[in-house]
């Protein structure tokens, strides 16, 4: 499979997610996440965990950082709508779902910091490694005198 059919695939998968959450939040089905075993806060950690995963396979050249703030601030208008429609509206749904926005993308920041840390080591290696082979072709600064 191609990485534009991916990326159009998990479009398609955001956009019909995002309906979904918009849908079961803002309906009068309240408590529908306990028929398939999960508690409103396992719904909400999931929900966010999924739809910021998603978002990062559908937009790749968008930072993570701004999609895990669109992602939150998606998560902070359904907590401010909900009272409105005569849903509960409440912080901490705020709080799992960011927390299931921060589990998505921590695999992938700790990626980025391994991956600096291992092209640290290389110029610190070759660093050391020109040193020493220059040490060694007699261009040391105690053998010019």
């Amino acid at each position: 499979m191609s990485p534009s059919t991916v990326v159009f695939i998990t479009r398609i998968s955001v956009a019909f997610l995002v309906l979904s959450i918009i849908f079961f939040v803002f309906s009068p089905f309240s408590g529908l996440e306990r028929m398939i075993g999960l508690s409103d806060l396992e719904a909400h950690l999931l929900a966010m965990f999924s739809l910021s995963s998603l978002a990062q396979l559908s937009v790749p050249w968008m930072r993570r950082r701004d999609i895990a703030t669109i992602c939150l601030c998606f998560a902070a208008v359904i907590e401010v709508v909900q009272p409105i429609v005569g849903r509960d509206g409440n912080l901490l749904d705020f709080f799992v779902g960011g927390f299931g926005v921060f589990m998505s993308i921590a695999p992938m920041v700790v990626e980025e910091i391994r991956r600096r840390a291992r092209e640290r080591g290389r110029k610190v290696r070759r660093s050391r490694f020109d040193m020493a082979s220059t040490t060694r072709a007699g261009s040391s600064p105690e053998s010019r005198r």
